[in-house]
């Protein structure tokens, strides 16, 4: 959240970080999460394109999502690098403590 309180970013993730919500609105959380873990899948929120050998394409994971989907043909070869930030936030939590 920004100064005034606003939600400036959402970092999200299928293996996110412990949440750090009371325990009075966890169901709550669990609805909404979930109804925003499927607005990826929207077919209109997709933007689909193939690979050439040799192409090379970089994500910044803050501005949006990225996958890839199967394949029925053929064989894949990728090779990727990935920082999740809160993966990293989650781990210094934990040192914090030890």
């Amino acid at each position: 959240m920004d100064a005034l309180g606003d939600v400036r970013t959402i970092c999200y993730s299928r293996s996110a970080a412990a949440f750090r919500v009371p325990a009075e609105v966890m169901g709550d959380y669990y609805r909404a999460y979930r109804l925003f873990a499927d607005k990826p899948r929207d077919p209109s929120a997709v933007i689909d394109f193939r690979l050439r050998a040799g192409d090379c394409v970089v994500f910044d994971n803050e501005p949006g999502l990225h996958g890839r989907s199967a394949y029925t043909v053929g064989h894949r070869h990728l090779r990727g690098c990935c920082a999740d930030k809160d993966m990293l936030h989650s781990a210094i939590r934990v040192l914090e403590t030890v």
